[in-house]
């Protein structure tokens, strides 16, 4: 994977501040066109660069980035690797699609829908992370990700589309299971039926109990401890269905407030 030199990034993140502008289309930034959406915040429009490595800002003239819209980085054959910020809810359709050379990805804790098409013919696309509390793989979101061999879907994952995963395509557009390919999912979701459904190779993962966030086997102040470093922005794991004690498909203080209580009802006892 490309490492990204943290001064480079820097620079090239003030260099973009200081080039924004506007075009008969869309306001720009740097390498990103971008408009205004009614709540005020930025959609990437287009991205101009031919760069390896791509780092989309968190905001743009003080405008949060909330979406990549439809089209805004397809056909690039230099992109690599793509830092998403974690104000992205949506990945529009066919927002990377045919990135050939796209080869990791990391979507966003904050994304809830990965729209159908996004990362169609990433053909060498070989490692995916997607977050707890996405709700929308659109369909053919990854199809043609020929690289891709597994892929976890979370639990909070609500609906899946038509040959969203684990699906490739021939010249004469039949669509053919990627041969080998593997999803890891929890039983009883929306992931479990669309393998079943499909006749895909999976991977059942254990339900560890609600607040063993550390996955030890015990709910203790250990798992306490590292919901706070989690909620925190620490790089730590988590076991995100697990730190989900509501189960509201999120993350948050609110399952902090509720493994409080529940450890000092433990303790009571």
């Amino acid at each position: 994977m490309i490492k990204l030199d943290r001064m480079t990034a820097v620079f090239a993140a003030i260099i973009m501040l200081l080039s924004c502008g506007v075009t008969a289309y869309a306001e720009t930034c740097g390498s990103f066109e971008y408009t205004v959406k009614s709540d005020g915040s930025a959609a990437i429009k287009r991205y101009t660069a031919d760069e390896v490595s791509a780092i989309i800002p968190e905001t743009i003239d003080g405008r949060p980035v909330t979406e990549l819209e439809d089209y805004s980085f397809t056909g690039n054959l230099h992109l690599k690797e793509i830092s998403i910020p974690k104000t992205v809810t949506r990945i529009g359709s066919y927002a990377f699609g045919s990135c050939y050379k796209l080869a990791s990805l990391t979507v966003p804790s904050s994304c809830k829908v990965i729209d159908s098409t996004a990362f169609m013919y990433c053909r060498e696309l070989a490692q995916v992370s997607l977050p707890y509390g996405l709700e929308t793989i659109g369909e053919n979101a990854f199809l043609g990700c020929d690289a891709l061999s597994e892929l976890t879907i979370p639990a909070s994952v609500q609906k899946i589309g038509l040959r969203a995963v684990g699906y490739t395509s021939d010249s004469l557009w039949n669509y053919i299971p990627l041969e080998g390919f593997t999803v890891k999912c929890r039983p009883k979701t929306a992931a479990a039926r669309y393998v079943l459904d499909n006749g895909l190779r999976y991977w059942f993962l254990p339900d560890p109990d609600k607040g063993d966030v550390n996955g030890d086997g015990d709910i203790n102040m250990k798992d306490y401890a590292r919901l706070q470093r989690f909620l925190n922005g620490w790089q730590v794991e988590a076991d995100e269905w697990a730190a989900d004690l509501n189960d509201d498909g999120s993350v948050n203080m609110k399952d902090y407030s509720l493994l409080q209580r529940q450890l000092n009802g433990a303790a009571g006892q």
